[in-house]
């Protein structure tokens, strides 16, 4: 009974709001990246758009949708460019989620 408790008290506590930034405003994260791709292709993502897995789009935790974001590489420099079109789990321990293109 305690656990469930303890889960539910958990879920109502909200996560530490992020500061607001300026729109214009430079983000940098490092982190873990993947990729998603067939077990989503053509279906609806977050902002109600149709998912395509060769399309340069990603899904982050909190960026707004249509977010243009630059992706690079670490070991060989590499970069894209990607726009937020869906949503992270909050649960998860990847920065970013990117599309197979």
């Amino acid at each position: 009974m305690w656990n469930w408790l303890l889960i539910l008290v958990a879920s109502l506590i909200s996560e530490p709001n992020q500061p607001e930034l300026p729109p214009d405003a430079l983000l940098i994260q490092e982190g873990t990246a993947s990729f998603y791709g067939r077990r989503f292709h053509l279906k609806k993502t977050s902002n109600g758009e149709i998912f395509h897995m060769d399309s340069l789009t990603a899904a982050h935790k909190t960026l707004p949708f249509n977010t243009l974001v630059k992706v690079t590489r670490e070991d060989t420099g590499d970069f894209v460019w990607v726009r937020i079109n869906d949503r992270l789990p909050r649960t998860s321990r990847r920065i970013i989620d990117l599309s197979r293109g």
